[in-house]
């Protein structure tokens, strides 16, 4: 559309030139008065001939009202055209976005779409959940929409911007850029704007994890650290890493761990462990989390209670056979 705008502008400056020069050839013009014979008579005003035109100059005259007629009108359409399309098209986009993110309940929202921020959101978008991510680079936010990434171009630390992206609907905020200020000033901001939210924080030094603990972060995780000891811990116990690995990958076929909330309505409510008979499922209970606390290794006779979240490891169709049973 752009190239097609070009392109009318240059036809009606290449008039222009011929105009002149023809009224210069034709009628024998001084450059100034065939440069106003040429605008009158391209943009059909209609003044009188300040140069006398014989037989030859009219229909020179007459063949440049019609070019000029047709190149003005084409370069006005295709500017109309362009203006209008890309402010619709604009709009379009925008109505569809703010409708998308209206939409959303129990979503993940991830501050910073670089290196780690779009780690986190392919994996969350692996395990089926959805995602929205924050960022206030155009550049960043492109690629992000480019992958189909629901996007809010904004600045993070702002409450509005949050409200924008859902945070009071949301399952938890994920702070992931690599400017610790930018991460401690999004953290309080989400802790004020949505203070029950659980809030995921990214440090990029040791001294910035105490103050985003203080800022209200649920947890604070180094990605520099975690890469460390993962590596190390490949060296020192490797098959323990090696199953630690299997567990988180969402992507394992053989083994996985997920948690699994027991419905108010199951039947699992008042029934022990061992009652329920979850080696019988292909599946293990490696923790219970209840009122906020977490028991690892239950013992077999631990009565199961509306709203606990078991920790499960197994197989996973296990898992997902169990998980819809514990619902039913």
């Amino acid at each position: 559309m752009a190239r097609r705008v070009i392109w009318g502008v240059a036809a009606m400056l290449g008039l222009t030139v011929a105009g002149v020069v023809g009224f210069m050839v034709v009628a024998g013009a001084e450059p100034l008065d065939a440069l106003y014979m040429t605008v009158v008579t391209i943009s059909t005003v209609g003044y009188n001939e300040i140069v006398p035109l014989d037989q030859g100059g009219r229909i020179f005259a007459i063949v440049l009202i019609i070019a000029g007629l047709a190149a003005t009108g084409y370069t006005g359409a295709v500017t109309v055209e362009d203006l209008v399309s890309g402010h619709l098209l604009a709009r379009v986009a925008q109505r569809r976005r703010e409708q998308a993110l209206t939409a959303l309940r129990d979503h993940f929202i991830v501050c910073g779409f670089g290196r780690v921020g779009e780690g986190i959101i392919e994996n969350l978008r692996t395990a089926g959940r959805s995602v929205v991510t924050i960022d206030h680079d155009p550049g960043r936010c492109e690629r992000a929409e480019g992958q189909c990434v629901l996007t809010v171009c904004r600045n993070a630390a702002s409450a509005e911007t949050l409200r924008a992206a859902g945070i009071n609907r949301a399952a938890a905020v994920l702070v992931s850029t690599g400017d610790d200020a930018d991460n401690v000033y999004t953290v309080l901001s989400a802790r004020a704007t949505a203070p029950g939210i659980p809030v995921i924080a990214r440090a990029n030094t040791n001294e910035t994890v105490e103050r985003l603990m203080v800022a209200g972060a649920t947890r604070v995780f180094s990605p520099h650290a975690a890469g460390a000891q993962h590596m190390a811990s490949y060296v020192l116990k490797p098959n323990v890493a090696w199953a630690l690995s299997e567990l988180l990958d969402a992507k394992s076929k053989d083994m996985t761990i997920e948690e699994v909330a027991i419905a108010s309505r199951s039947s699992y409510v008042g029934r022990n462990i061992g009652a329920v008979g979850l080696r019988q499922h292909g599946v293990e209970v490696m923790a219970i989390g209840r009122n906020g606390e977490q028991h690892c290794l239950p013992p077999r006779d631990e009565t199961l209670c509306a709203g606990d979240v078991l920790v499960m490891t197994g197989p996973p169709p296990n898992v997902r056979r169990f998980t819809e049973q514990a619902g039913e």
